[in-house]
């Protein structure tokens, strides 16, 4: 990872400025009457959170505890989703992101190819496992909904790439910023993944706009949608024209967050321009973002009734 600017962001800040992006960005998930601003203001947290899975698997005193702690993160949100019956969950593109990039690092090349081979099998077989029981669920009980919260919650258990937000496509572009070793390095990387993210979108809204009807049975083929869910996730652009763009683009309003990211570098466990150890927020910064998470989307969750009712009556905004 890039060595910290002398005056950069700390850890601790570079998580409280990501997690502030994203709460805008959910705001406008839950209350549809806000600006699209607040979506494009929100896409700035994913690539902060996955660069700093980058520098937790570079630094962390024990990866395997890291690893573990995002895992553990995903199942507990997972049940979560489905009491509170919303499907965010970050946490299992960050582990993936994480146990990739520890693979990555493993210096023995059979080893390391032992394990990359043991992952594929790995979420082939728990991708297999949830749909099967989908399927038989849904076939003796005729319940959707049942069948796909065992699905969730069993791909989660699994720690399947894609059975949170986003999918495979968000999780390469993490890697790849894992493995940055420079500024000029990382910079590139992150322009290439926001183009290819564009062109893929642009590609989806023109056809939607120019030949509509195939395009919406290409859609709705169903081997083709699962497909592109797990390259892609709820990212795509599916049923929008091209006017939807630049609400619904991911990595192009994310491009300011490349500036945050190169401010922080990946210092740990220090205000900026503190010096060491003048302020001991190692644990709190470790912790503080697992808590936030899953509080901040039942704080939203109940909230967001109020706000829609006061956004109605001109009390905000």
């Amino acid at each position: 990872m890039m060595r910290a600017a002398r005056c950069g962001l700390g850890e601790f800040g570079f998580k409280l400025i990501a997690c502030a992006f994203m709460t805008i960005g959910h705001m406008r998930m839950f209350d549809q009457g806000l600006p699209d601003q607040y979506a494009w203001i929100g896409r700035m947290a994913l690539p902060m959170f996955l660069y700093q899975v980058g520098c937790g698997c570079r630094y962390a005193r024990s990866k395997r505890n890291y690893v573990l702690r995002l895992y553990a993160a995903g199942v507990v949100m997972s049940v979560i989703n489905v009491v509170f019956k919303f499907p965010e969950n970050i946490f299992p593109v960050l582990l993936n992101v994480a146990v990739i990039l520890c693979i990555l690092r493993v210096e023995d090349k059979r080893r390391k190819l032992r394990y990359m081979v043991g992952y594929v099998v790995w979420q082939a077989g728990i991708f297999a496992l949830a749909s099967v029981l989908q399927t038989l669920i849904t076939a003796i009980s005729g319940n959707w909904t049942i069948a796909g919260n065992v699905g969730h919650i069993v791909a989660a258990l699994g720690g399947f790439a894609a059975s949170g937000d986003y999918g495979l496509f968000v999780i390469a572009f993490g890697v790849a910023m894992g493995l940055c070793g420079s500024k000029l390095h990382l910079s590139v990387t992150f322009l290439i993944f926001s183009l290819v993210d564009v062109l893929m979108q642009s590609i989806y809204g023109i056809l939607l706009f120019l030949v509509p009807q195939l395009t919406m049975h290409h859609i709705f083929n169903e081997s083709v949608a699962n497909l592109r869910y797990l390259l892609f996730s709820n990212d795509m652009v599916m049923l929008v024209g091209t006017d939807g763009l630049l609400s619904e683009g991911l990595l192009w309003a994310a491009l300011p967050a490349l500036f945050f990211i190169l401010l922080y570098g990946g210092r740990r466990n220090r205000w900026a321009g503190a010096e060491a150890g003048a302020m001991p927020v190692d644990r709190v910064a470790r912790w503080f973002f697992y808590a936030y998470y899953p509080l901040h989307f039942a704080v939203l969750v109940l909230l967001s009734p109020v706000v829609a009712d006061a956004l109605a009556a001109g009390v905000i905004f």
